[in-house]
């Protein structure tokens, strides 16, 4: 039950359209802010730190500089922020990619479900077009 309880509460912002690209420079925000905690001397376990900067593809993260870590961390923020704005094709393209690699596997479940997850997102742009005030508006 406490299992359930925890993933229900999950809650996922959608600011960013996801695809693997953005995925990726979140996550390396996220390390990069963890390594300034590490800095100040907030975090202890320095496995978790390095195993998820591995991941990340970042190379001696415990020794990098502090200011060096906030010129990359503004970095991050410029490319979340580009994601942000113009994430919307590359979330297409991902769907698109799982779709063939679900319809290629012969995955009638998963085919189903990335088709509802395109639909969804069509449907939802649409109507945000529709609500969208006139003076935003593109078409005048």
């Amino acid at each position: 039950m406490r299992y359930a309880e925890k993933r229900c509460r999950k809650f996922k912002s959608g600011r960013i359209p996801f695809s693997p690209e953005a995925s990726l420079w979140i996550k390396k925000t996220q390390v990069y802010r963890s390594l300034l905690k590490y800095h100040a001397g907030k975090i202890r376990n320095r496995g978790n730190l390095k195993r998820s900067a591995c991941r990340c593809g970042i190379e001696n993260a415990l020794s990098i500089p502090p200011k060096v870590l906030y010129e990359r961390i503004k970095v991050c923020v410029e490319q979340c922020d580009y994601f942000r704005k113009h994430g919307k094709p590359h979330q297409r393209k991902h769907l698109n990619d799982r779709l063939q690699v679900a319809i290629d596997k012969e995955d009638d479940v998963a085919e189903k479900q990335i088709l509802a997850i395109i639909t969804r997102e069509k449907e939802k742009s649409k109507w945000n077009r529709n609500n969208e005030p006139e003076h935003v508006s593109k078409s005048k």
